[in-house]
């Protein structure tokens, strides 16, 4: 019996241990897996002591040291990599003993790590389009165009569930709200704008909360349940320093009872409509059938990058919020607020937004087929589950 290797992505505590899905699918191909989980000196967004209580049972190695890592690389000719920022270094180790290497997509978002390997699996269409079109470097984007020619479309992990059990629940979710991190927001944008002033930092982070206080507030006096599902980027330490404390702070102390802490299974299933500001989290409220709108703030912090310009990447074929009014000239004029500029739902700002929630709650028909358009162009479409494809095409490239 043949067997692999397989390094776990970055933490989402939501699903932990999702990539556990892989173990059946090899099985079905006579593959036996082993996990290897790095620690936090190798890995910015690690499992904890009790997040790895998640992989007792399955076979595993935990390494937080080089020597160790050094001597485990020897055991595995094979190592299927999960997509992570952490993860050059490893696949460089890894190439000087010339391993058999795979890089594949477990998580959500429209990123995706190469590592500096060439045999990549991406999740969809819309990462490939990313990946090989938002470098400035023109060099860098043609040779990206000749490695997704021999790249393979699998999907994500990221919504598989090894733990097939959980306690379901009908408890009300008009609105959940999908806010970005103000914890890992506070670094990140001094990354993206350069040499501005403290004072200018610290006003956009008060601009941010002042529009989250507004979208909460108007929900409440609507008389619709509100609820905060925070991003799992409160897990990495490169940039959530504190590991979300703001974040929790500041929606505590409007209501303790804000922040979802429940099964994400029943987030989906029992939530009305998704609302976002600055956000990619539309990919993942329409994956499960569920309408979003994209709030649009007052100022505008979407820096002035290529990468970030995904209107510009995706092209006009994959633009604009469908299946309610479809006022596209809407978009058209406001594209430059748009981080993420294609998905289902409606465009909303402060003056709109009591009419457009009310527009969605009345219209409970959803057009699938441009829904599912959507959902295939950001996670694949495929019929068979992420882990199934990746077994499949794995195999066939490395025993066929």
């Amino acid at each position: 019996m043949e067997k692999i290797c397989v390094v776990i992505g970055r933490k989402i505590q939501d699903n932990l241990d999702r990539d556990l899905n892989l173990i059946p699918a090899f099985k079905r191909h006579n593959i036996n897996t082993h996990f290897l989980i790095l620690g936090p000196n190798f890995n910015h967004s690690y499992l904890n002591e009790n997040d790895l209580k998640k992989f007792e049972g399955y076979p595993n190695t935990v390494i937080n040291n080089l020597n160790d890592l050094n001597n485990f690389i020897e055991s595995f000719k094979y190592y299927l990599i999960a997509s992570w920022r952490d993860y050059d270094f490893l696949v460089k180790l890894l190439k000087k003993q010339k391993k058999k290497i795979i890089i594949y997509s477990d998580a959500g978002g429209i990123d995706f790590w190469d590592n500096g390997n060439k045999a990549l699996f991406f999740k969809s269409k819309a990462n490939q389009i990313v990946y090989s079109k938002a470098r400035r470097n023109k060099i860098v984007n043609i040779y990206r165009n000749y490695l997704i020619t021999k790249s393979k479309i699998t999907g994500s992990l990221r919504y598989e569930y090894f733990s097939k059990k959980y306690i379901k629940n009908d408890k009300k979710l008009d609105i959940v709200f999908f806010p970005k991190s103000i914890d890992t927001l506070t670094l990140k944008i001094r990354d993206w704008f350069k040499n501005k002033n403290e004072e200018w930092y610290e006003n956009h982070i008060s601009q941010m909360k002042k529009n989250y206080r507004f979208i909460y507030s108007l929900c409440s006096s609507m008389g619709l349940k509100f609820n905060v599902r925070l991003h799992y980027g409160t897990s990495d330490k490169m940039f959530a320093k504190n590991f979300g404390r703001d974040d929790y702070e500041f929606w505590n102390s409007i209501d303790e009872n804000l922040i979802l802490y429940d099964d994400e299974r029943n987030i989906f299933e029992n939530m009305k409509i998704g609302i976002g500001v600055e956000s990619h989290s539309a990919i993942d409220v329409n994956l499960h059938n569920k309408p979003y709108i994209m709030f649009k703030p007052d100022y505008n912090l979407k820096p002035s990058v290529r990468g970030f310009d995904l209107h510009y990447l995706f092209g006009n074929e994959f633009f604009g919020a469908h299946g309610y009014n479809d006022d596209q000239s809407k978009l058209t004029k406001h594209k430059s607020f748009l981080w993420l500029p294609y998905w289902y739902g409606l465009f909303s700002e402060a003056k709109s937004l009591e009419n457009d929630i009310n527009l969605i709650l009345k219209n409970k028909t959803l057009d699938f087929v441009i829904l599912n358009k959507i959902k295939s162009f950001y996670w694949g479409g495929s019929d068979v589950k992420a882990s199934e494809n990746v077994a499949n095409e794995a195999t066939k490239a490395w025993f066929k």
